[in-house]
């Protein structure tokens, strides 16, 4: 079988197109907050810009008024973490997405919608999302009775009342061609997590976790027609250390996990954590920064090592093994 060496060029296309990674174009509708911190924080790259954004309703919020936030947050150079929720107190969530943002060539920031750009502008004290008026309709796939993103939030002074707010981690809904799944992780209590994966029409699989999940994906790995999940943490502190959970669907009719391999000593040589995964084309990406001798944690100097893995059929289980190592 021909190897497939993704390029780091078409990586970095993959990371702007927030919902096609792979070849059926994935629809995601997540949200993500509490392990976030929820105050306006100093950024590196991002000029404090970071903060937590409501609609009008947010201060009518005691009156029954529905209203969402918009949580943001520094992801690195020209890149921002987009946090979408709603209040579910008093019905379902209206409106929710979790996404990384790059800044597009004008200074906002550009996300997709049905391969259609939209952008978040922020300015002084407000962040809007706009685009071509067909475009923003799209972004009513993220919501609920017809609402959609486009208009003007209001940047908050104060924290974030998050009391009417979903309290799940992390909850996501995917699809790939005709096959769904929906993946939450939310806490249970004692400082780690419950992992719950309930794939359309199938038993729910669940199994506590010591991380939070930041994203998930799904795919068909081995082009059998049927469906591999993967789920995507991080440890909490400085580190940012990654793992990657993922499960096989046996031909529709159970599901089996499949194994993911510790680094070996080689691909650990100027590894400190902050690791990216994703899925493009179907094939499992793993990249890190490479720290130099005397790298602080959050200065690394080095090249980028990105790890690209296949799944095989093992003895006893599938497993992914490393299939190529670019350093660039």
């Amino acid at each position: 079988m021909m190897r497939k060496t993704l390029l780091p060029s078409m990586l970095l296309v993959s990371l702007t197109a927030c919902q096609n990674t792979n070849t059926q174009g994935i629809e995601t509708t997540t949200v993500l907050q509490n392990d976030l911190p929820t105050t306006t924080s100093t950024d590196k790259y991002t000029n404090n810009i970071t903060g937590d954004y409501v609609t009008d309703g947010y201060t009518k919020r005691n009156e029954g008024y529905d209203w969402f936030a918009i949580s943001v947050r520094d992801a690195g150079q020209d890149a921002i973490s987009v946090s979408i929720r709603s209040r579910i107190d008093k019905k379902k969530p209206t409106c929710t997405l979790d996404t990384v943002l790059h800044k597009a060539h004008d200074g906002r920031y550009q996300f997709w919608v049905d391969n259609n750009p939209v952008y978040l502008r922020f300015n002084d004290n407000s962040l809007s999302i706009e685009g071509e008026e067909a475009y923003l309709q799209k972004t009513a796939f993220y919501c609920s009775g017809g609402a959609t993103l486009g208009g003007v939030y209001q940047k908050l002074s104060d924290t974030l009342d998050t009391r009417q707010l979903d309290n799940s981690q992390y909850a996501t809904s995917l699809n790939y061609g005709d096959f769904s799944t929906q993946v939450t992780s939310t806490s249970d209590g004692n400082g780690g997590y419950v992992l719950k994966i309930q794939p359309m029409g199938e038993d729910i699989i669940e199994r506590p976790i010591s991380d939070p999940v930041v994203s998930a994906d799904v795919g068909d790995m081995n082009g059998d027609g049927y469906h591999e999940i993967l789920v995507f943490t991080q440890s909490v502190g400085s580190g940012s250390y990654g793992d990657v959970i993922a499960y096989s669907s046996n031909k529709g009719l159970s599901w089996s996990e499949v194994s993911y391999p510790e680094l070996t000593d080689k691909f650990k040589q100027g590894y400190m954590g902050h690791d990216e995964f994703l899925l493009v084309e179907n094939v499992l990406v793993r990249r890190f920064p490479l720290y130099l001798e005397n790298d602080s944690n959050a200065n690394p100097q080095g090249k980028t090592r990105q790890i690209q893995y296949r799944m095989i059929e093992g003895e006893a289980s599938r497993q992914f093994v490393v299939d190529a190592v670019n350093e660039f």
